[in-house]
């Protein structure tokens, strides 16, 4: 932009905005009138630009008046395109409302004051500590004989102990003896708590939930306060 179209931009074109924008420009979310004057001037600028590089008459006035209404119609300077949700010219167009994630969804029936990221939140484990456990495992397989790894995997196949006997053509108080000594080096391998690990639920897992406790208990509280007489 040459010095001449910058000084048409802030003597002529500017003053237009900081009229005009505050009165005609609906605010979207936190947006106040400096921010919107500062956004529809970049739009200015963008024209005015364009129509220097194509050589054309630069009417300082029909662009001050093609920007606002840009900015009235709920287009940004910076949008992302109409499609975002967060974008002023969404919001224009659209009947919708942002609300926060941990928000409740409803206040009665089954999902009383439980939040979307109740439902989308997942139970699975984190791939990260899969992995590192099916390693620790692996080692720790590697420490066995060939038939306490055999009697392991029909434990995880869910074999009786009766079965697992009949397999191995001993007892199934021997059986029961090397489940005990296979646990006991389990510990000994990755550590005593590790049963209480697996089990556990994860720290964001927990977090919702008390969050959860503690929302239904003042709810308790209050549905249960009597009546002022």
């Amino acid at each position: 932009m040459t010095t001449a179209t910058g000084e048409i931009l802030v003597k002529e074109i500017l003053p237009i905005l900081s009229r005009t924008v505050p009165r005609v420009v609906n605010p979207s979310d936190c947006e106040d009138p400096e921010e919107l004057i500062a956004d529809t001037l970049a739009t200015a600028a963008e024209m005015l630009q364009s129509l220097e590089k194509a050589g054309r008459k630069i009417p300082a006035r029909s662009v001050a008046f093609y920007s606002i209404q840009r900015a009235k119609s709920g287009r940004r300077a910076y949008q992302s395109g109409a499609s975002d949700p967060l974008s002023p010219v969404f919001r224009t167009r659209n009947t919708s409302a942002i609300i926060p994630i941990d928000a409740p969804i409803s206040s009665e029936g089954e999902g009383a004051h439980r939040a979307m990221t109740d439902f989308m939140a997942s139970g699975i484990e984190d791939p990260s500590e899969t992995a590192l456990r099916r390693i620790d495992w692996e080692n720790f397989l590697g420490t066995l004989a060939g038939r306490e790894r055999q009697i392991l995997s029909c434990i995880a196949d869910g074999w009786k102990n009766m079965d697992i006997a009949k397999r191995f053509k001993v007892t199934p108080a021997r059986i029961t003896q090397l489940k005990r000594e296979i646990a006991a080096r389990i510990k000994a391998f990755m550590g005593t708590d590790i049963l209480n690990e697996i089990s556990a639920e994860s720290l964001w897992e927990r977090d919702i939930r008390m969050i959860r406790e503690s929302e239904a208990y003042y709810y308790a509280i209050d549905d249960n306060e009597p009546e002022a007489a």
